[in-house]
């Protein structure tokens, strides 16, 4: 059970999320979402991928700053994350070699690389300016690799387009909750290149692009509409910058209640 208490410590359940929003999207039928299909995915998803995403900069901070309070755990703690992201890591290695073709090896692949990069030195991306809203597509692959999985093509250029407008954004709304702390540490996000009210306006703007194209293409209409919250809370935030702390905390609820009615929709179109 130890190793279930770090995992479920050290991560949150987002991704698993992502995953079957896109296969579900992706199914032409319920045939689409056989188990076989996607449940060594989904498991990954569910397990393991969540782990690399939280364990990999808690083992760099740790790494960078033993001392940090914020980061600090005792050796066998430290141990057992480290060994729980290096399964996560084999975890994604297995998944490519047992991929059904390119494709799949592509987005996995893509998904083990950016985990890596976005936090290890010297690289980091996560602490350069744009290439940490890059990064952040991180969130989207595992929708799709599931769309992919379901369907036997990729999405859309503009699905793929407004998705990471959505995920970059997310991205950069919460480095601006951290613009004070990682300019004292001397890190250079996004969020500190702009400043806080930039990088606000500019979360507006690409949830807007966000909305816009889930609109305009009528993509899970009448729902699709409900995209403009997102631009809304946007602009919001650059007119009242100091709720920003209080929104944020509300961001995952908002985000879980409108990917499961995502869910429920495209079910009931499968039916």
């Amino acid at each position: 059970m130890r190793w279930l208490d770090i995992i479920l410590h050290d991560v949150r359940p987002r991704l698993w999320g992502m995953y079957l929003i896109g296969a579900v999207l992706g199914a032409h039928n319920l045939a689409g979402l056989l188990p076989w299909r996607l449940l060594p995915s989904l498991l990954f998803f569910v397990l393991c991928a969540n782990c690399m995403l939280d364990g990999i900069p808690a083992l760099c901070a740790r790494a960078a700053d033993p001392q940090d309070a914020v980061v600090q755990r005792t050796p066998a703690q430290h141990r057992r994350l480290f060994w729980c992201v290096l399964a996560a890591i084999l975890a994604n290695c297995v998944l490519i070699g047992l991929a059904r073709d390119w494709c799949e090896q592509l987005l996995l692949g893509l998904f083990l690389v950016l985990a890596l990069l976005d936090s290890l030195p010297p690289v980091r991306l996560r602490a350069r300016p744009v290439l940490d809203l890059c990064a952040s597509a991180i969130c989207v692959l595992p929708a799709f690799l599931g769309y992919y999985q379901a369907s036997g093509h990729y999405p859309a250029v503009l699905v793929i387009a407004a998705a990471l407008c959505w995920t970059g954004a997310l991205r950069l709304l919460s480095a601006v909750q951290d613009v004070l702390d990682d300019r004292d540490a001397g890190v250079r996000t996004t969020a500190v290149a702009l400043g806080v009210r930039t990088s606000l306006l500019v979360c507006a703007l690409l949830w807007s692009g966000f909305a816009l194209i889930i609109v305009l293409q009528g993509y899970l209409m009448p729902l699709g509409v409900v995209a403009f919250v997102y631009p809304l809370l946007g602009f919001y935030l650059f007119e009242y910058f100091e709720m920003g702390e209080h929104v944020a905390k509300w961001l995952p609820l908002l985000n879980g209640v409108l990917g499961g009615a995502v869910i429920a929709l495209a079910l009931t179109r499968l039916l």
